[in-house]
């Protein structure tokens, strides 16, 4: 009787030693609230760039727009057709055209697929060119700061062809060079102070190891960067000329994970 009381007491001991371990803090998983942009609503091209119009741009060429907005997070972008065609910012886009080459085929991932689902974020990064204001921006729409934990990037089928053959503006990137594609994001919180930058290389032929153009949705992640109420998206090339990037600026985005 007494082994068996014994017994019974260390079983006891391990069970609440077992439920305490699994109680603790380094165990528990912060719920994320993911934009999947699975709602948003194309038009008969598979495109979405004008949404709720933000405000008229301060030289009076367009607009900006909140393209899409899901689960207080909202992806920007800027539209003028009053005196030329363009944009800038970010798209939803549901087109996957591999094999297509330049400008008509803009608004494809070079994937099979979305990361999850059938739509995604494409970003052009035409706003570099124009000057302050046309940063490239996905924010909190209710100005607070939250901590994006991590987001889903995709090279462009536009820009990855551009890479892989080269065209009659870029080069075909190559690791005699040392070639790279480069996206930074960075994080800035509601008193616009910036809290830090993550960067991703597209393509990056700058070692023997590297891996080139990227073909796959690939996870970055986040965290680093704190509590923001935005993260803006910057392009740069190895391959340049006059001042001016000749690599396509575009690239996808998907799965924007927040802890809430």
């Amino acid at each position: 009787m007494k082994i068996k009381k014994f017994l019974a007491l260390v079983c006891a001991a391990a069970t609440i030693g077992f439920a305490i371990t699994s109680c603790s803090d380094d165990d528990k998983v912060t719920p994320l609230s993911v934009v999947t942009f699975e709602d948003a609503n194309l038009n008969t091209q598979g495109i979405l760039r004008e949404g709720t119009l933000i405000d008229r741009d301060d030289n009076d060429l367009g607009n900006f727009w909140a393209a899409y907005t899901e689960k207080g997070i909202t992806v920007r972008n800027f539209v003028q057709t009053e005196y030329y065609d363009y944009w800038c910012g970010f798209e939803i886009s549901n087109q996957n055209d591999m094999t297509t080459t330049g400008y008509a085929n803009e608004s494809s991932v070079y994937n099979a697929k979305a990361h999850s689902g059938s739509k995604f974020a494409l970003c052009y990064d035409g706003g570099s060119t124009m000057g302050p204001g046309y940063e490239n921006e996905i924010y909190v729409a209710d100005n607070t700061n939250k901590v994006f934990d991590h987001i889903y990037v995709a090279n462009a089928t536009y820009a990855a062809l551009s890479m892989l053959n080269g065209d009659g503006f870029a080069k075909k990137m190559n690791y005699a060079d040392q070639d790279y594609f480069k996206l930074t994001i960075t994080g800035i919180d509601n008193t616009g102070t910036v809290k830090g930058t993550k960067e991703f290389c597209l393509a990056d032929f700058r070692t023997a190891n590297s891996g080139g153009v990227v073909t796959e949705w690939t996870k970055v992640d986040l965290t680093a960067l704190g509590a923001v109420q935005k993260l803006q998206f910057t392009l740069s090339s190895s391959d340049n000329s006059g001042g001016y990037i000749n690599t396509p600026t575009y690239f996808c985005l998907d799965d924007i994970a927040i802890k809430e």
